[in-house]
C-alpha cells in the first residue's frame, strides 16, 4: 500500500496524516483545514464556489460566509499565502476561491509498525481493547460534535509581543490518550518516573482522586473529595505519598486543609492520610510540589506560603496577591510567575525569586485562566483564546510555539510539568442542545454539532433567539418561524453569553456578554452597548420595550434601568431573586425562603409559598414552578402544595430555564460532556 503525497511549492500535504512538511518543519493540520485543501488540490486550476465548499466541508450544516472566509484565510496562514498576491489560493470575487499553484503527486511506503501516538495496548485485556475501541468511537463523534464550534474561533491562536514582533512557529505532534472513563477527568499530575498519574475524576457519586499506571486500561478510585478543586501531587518520597486539598469540616465549619496521603504498594490503596497545614480559603487551593527542595507552595487568600516537607516548617514568601490570580514558581526556584486579568486580556509576568526583578512581561490579547512552567525554566506554557484547541509555549526571548492542536474538543487544562519531554493535559467535549417543553412533551428545536444555549423565545413564539458557537465563538443566532438560522452579532474575542432575552414588543434583544449588557436591533442587526457593569448582576428581564430590570447580587437589590435616558432606580431591598410578569412582582427573600406577589408599587404584597428552602424558581401563568438539583426536575406546585415533576433531566441547567408560552419553557440541555487527559511527547 502506498499513502498519497502532494507537493506543491515547497510544501508537501501528507492526505492521510493531515500534515504539511516544508524543509525540516512539520505542521500537523487541523482536520478541517486537511478537508479544505484536499478539495482544493482536488479541483486545480477550478473555481469551488463557497456553495461547493460548503457542501463538501460542511454538508448538511448551515454556514456563513464569513465562516468560509475564515477557514479559507487560517488555511492561507499556514501556507504563508496572500489574498492580495496569492501563491496558492485566489480568490475570485464573486465566484469563489481557486488553487492555482502546479501540483505533483508522489507515494511514500506505508508504515507497517503501529502508529507511535496511538494508545500502547500491551498488557491491555480483551475487555480493555473493548474499551478503547468505544472509545475511538467516541471520539471520532466528539470531532463531528466540537469540531467546528472551537476551531475557528480566531485566525490567530496568539499574539506576539509587539516590541519584538516574533513570528510563531509550529512543532505541534500528536497527543495520545492516558485515560478513558466517562465524565470528567481533571487534575492530572503525573509521577517523576513517568509511568504513574493521579488525576481528579468524576462519576455518579460525585469526585474522586483516581490512580493509574499508564499502560493500563482502568484507573482505581483511592479517596472521594468534595470537588474536582483537588489537585492531587505526587510528594517527592519513595513510599508512593501524595498531596491534595480539601475543605474538611473543622469545629462545624468549613475550613481548607493540606493533606498528605500514603499508598499501601501492593494494592495501591491510602493506608493513612495526614493533615499538614490548613490554607485561608473558601475552595480547595492548588500546591505546587519542589522535588529539588522538598518544598510545596501554595497561595490562598492571606497570601503565597511555603512548607518545608523534612522540618515541617511553615513561611510567607514576599509575592503579593496583587501580583496575580494565579502565581507559579519556576521548577528550579529561581524564577516566579503570575498571572494578571486586565479588562478581557491576560498579563502574565516573570521575576526573579530573590528580589522580585521583572525580567519578562507579556500581554496577551485573551483572557487565560492558568499556566504551567517549562521544565528548562525558560518557557511558559498557556492555552490560545478560549475556546481553546491549541498549546503554546511562551518562550522569554519573545518567541511562541504552538505545542499541540486538537480538532476532537477544547483543550481546558494543562498539568504540571513532570518530565522535560512530555506535557499533560485535558481535553474536554462538550454538545449543548435547545429543547422546547408544552404539551406536557419535551421537543429537541435545535439540534447541532455546535454548543448552542441560553434560548429565548419571542412572546409570539415564532421567532428563536439563542448563543451559538457554531462560527467558533459565542454570537447570537435567530431561527425564524421558516426553520433558516441567522447570524445577528459579530463579536470579536473570546465571550459568552449568559442572557438572551426578547423585548416586549419582539423587536430588541437584551444580551448579557461578558460583563457588558448590548440591545440588539433585530430587523437591523444594530448593537447598542449599555453604560451598565453587568458583574455580580443578574435575573436581567424586561419591565416595558425601554426599561430593563436586574438583581444586584452583593446588595441583594432589585433594580430598574431605562435604555433611553440610562437612569437607573432602586425598586426593593433584600431580594434573592425576581420576575416580573402580567403587571405583577414576584420577590424572593434574601435567603430565598419565601415568595411574595406585589402589584407595581411594591405596597401590596401576598405570600405565595414559604417553602421555597433555597430553590430557583418561575412563575409561569400565576403558577409556581421549582428546580429541584436532586435528582434534577422542574416541579410543578399544584395549588394544595403538592410538587409535581413537569421536567426531568439531570442534563438542564435551571438558568437556562425561561417562560416560552402559557406553561411552556425552554432551556438548553448538555447531550454530551467528556473531559480525558492527553499526553503529548515534546520534540524537545
Amino acid at each position: 500500500m502506498h499513502t498519497p503525497l502532494i507537493k506543491f511549492g515547497p510544501f508537501v500535504f501528507d492526505t492521510q496524516l493531515e500534515q504539511i512538511s516544508n524543509a525540516d518543519k512539520v505542521y500537523r493540520l487541523e482536520h478541517q483545514q486537511a478537508k479544505l485543501l484536499n478539495l482544493l488540490l482536488e479541483h486545480r486550476d477550478k473555481i469551488l464556489s463557497r456553495e461547493q465548499i460548503a457542501d463538501t466541508i460542511w454538508q448538511d450544516v448551515i454556514v456563513e460566509d464569513n465562516t468560509i472566509s475564515k477557514a479559507i484565510t487560517r488555511l492561507r496562514k499556514v501556507l504563508d499565502d496572500s489574498a492580495k498576491s496569492p501563491r496558492f489560493i485566489k480568490t475570485i470575487p464573486k465566484k469563489g476561491y481557486q488553487f492555482i499553484a502546479d501540483i505533483e503527486k508522489i507515494n511514500k511506503p506505508e508504515p507497517i509498525t503501529p502508529l507511535t501516538n496511538e494508545p500502547d495496548k500491551r498488557n491491555h485485556s480483551n475487555n480493555a481493547n473493548a474499551i478503547k475501541s468505544i472509545t475511538v468511537i467516541a471520539a471520532v463523534s466528539f470531532v463531528i460534535i466540537i469540531w467546528l464550534s472551537t476551531h475557528t474561533a480566531n485566525e490567530h491562536s496568539a499574539t506576539p509581543n509587539k516590541k519584538t514582533q516574533v513570528k510563531a512557529t509550529s512543532v505541534a505532534t500528536q497527543a495520545q490518550a492516558l485515560t478513558y472513563r466517562e465524565g470528567i477527568e481533571y487534575n492530572a499530575h503525573l509521577h517523576p518516573d513517568g509511568q504513574q498519574l493521579l488525576f481528579n475524576g468524576s462519576d455518579k457519586n460525585g469526585y474522586g482522586i483516581f490512580y493509574k499506571k499508564i499502560n493500563d486500561a482502568d484507573a482505581k478510585q483511592l479517596t472521594k473529595v468534595n470537588s474536582r478543586l483537588s489537585f492531587p501531587k505526587w510528594l517527592p518520597s519513595k513510599n508512593h505519598s501524595f498531596v491534595y486539598s480539601e475543605l474538611s469540616a473543622v469545629q462545624q465549619k468549613q475550613q481548607c486543609q493540606i493533606i498528605s496521603a500514603t499508598l499501601a504498594p501492593i494494592d495501591v490503596a491510602i493506608k493513612e492520610t495526614q493533615v499538614i497545614a490548613s490554607c485561608v480559603s473558601d475552595k480547595p487551593v492548588e500546591v505546587f510540589v519542589n522535588y529539588a527542595e522538598n518544598l510545596l507552595i501554595w497561595q490562598d487568600l492571606s497570601g503565597v506560603w511555603q512548607y518545608q516537607l523534612t522540618t515541617k516548617s511553615r513561611q510567607q514568601l514576599p509575592f503579593a496577591l496583587e501580583l496575580g490570580e494565579y502565581q507559579v514558581p519556576s521548577p528550579d526556584l529561581t524564577l516566579w510567575a503570575a498571572l494578571k486579568q486586565i479588562n478581557d486580556k491576560s498579563q502574565l509576568t516573570v521575576y526573579r525569586f530573590d528580589n522580585q526583578e521583572v525580567i519578562y512581561q507579556k500581554m496577551l490579547d485573551y483572557s487565560i485562566t492558568h499556566f504551567k512552567w517549562a521544565a528548562n525554566n525558560q518557557a511558559l506554557y498557556h492555552l490560545s483564546e478560549h475556546p481553546a484547541h491549541q498549546l503554546i509555549a511562551q518562550a522569554f526571548d519573545g518567541q511562541e510555539t504552538v505545542l499541540s492542536t486538537s480538532s476532537i474538543g477544547s483543550i481546558t487544562q494543562i498539568s504540571d510539568t513532570q518530565l522535560a519531554d512530555t506535557l499533560e493535559y485535558v481535553i474536554s467535549a462538550i454538545d449543548i442542545d435547545v429543547s422546547y417543553f408544552h404539551n406536557g412533551q419535551t421537543e429537541l428545536i435545535v439540534n447541532s454539532t455546535f454548543p448552542d444555549y441560553s434560548p429565548s423565545f419571542s412572546s409570539d413564539l415564532t421567532q428563536l433567539a439563542f448563543a451559538s458557537k457554531r462560527t467558533g465563538s459565542a454570537q447570537i443566532w435567530l431561527k425564524q418561524a421558516n426553520g433558516h438560522y441567522t447570524q445577528l452579532t459579530n463579536f470579536t474575542r473570546a465571550s459568552y453569553i449568559y442572557a438572551v432575552l426578547w423585548s416586549p414588543d419582539n423587536n430588541q434583544l437584551l444580551v448579557k456578554r461578558n460583563n457588558s449588557i448590548y440591545l440588539i436591533n433585530v430587523s437591523n442587526k444594530a448593537i447598542q452597548e449599555l453604560p451598565i457593569n453587568a458583574e455580580h448582576k443578574f435575573a436581567w428581564q424586561w419591565i416595558s420595550n425601554h426599561r430593563i430590570a436586574f438583581i444586584d447580587q452583593q446588595s441583594h437589590a432589585l433594580f430598574s434601568f431605562d435604555t433611553q435616558d440610562h437612569n437607573q432606580q432602586l425598586l426593593k431591598t433584600d431580594v434573592s431573586y425576581a420576575q416580573y410578569t402580567a403587571q405583577h412582582w414576584y420577590l424572593s427573600d434574601k435567603e430565598n425562603r419565601e415568595l411574595i406577589r406585589y402589584n407595581l408599587n411594591f405596597k401590596q404584597g401576598e405570600t405565595m409559598s414559604t417553602k421555597l428552602n433555597g430553590r430557583f424558581w418561575r412563575i409561569n401563568a400565576q403558577t409556581l414552578y421549582l428546580f429541584n438539583q436532586q435528582p434534577a426536575a422542574l416541579v410543578k406546585v399544584e395549588q394544595d402544595g403538592k410538587e409535581t415533576a413537569v421536567i426531568s433531566d439531570r442534563a438542564i441547567s435551571h438558568l437556562s430555564v425561561q417562560n416560552a408560552g402559557n406553561q411552556g419553557f425552554i432551556f438548553h440541555q448538555v447531550s454530551q460532556n467528556e473531559a480525558n487527559i492527553y499526553q503529548l511527547h515534546l520534540n524537545e
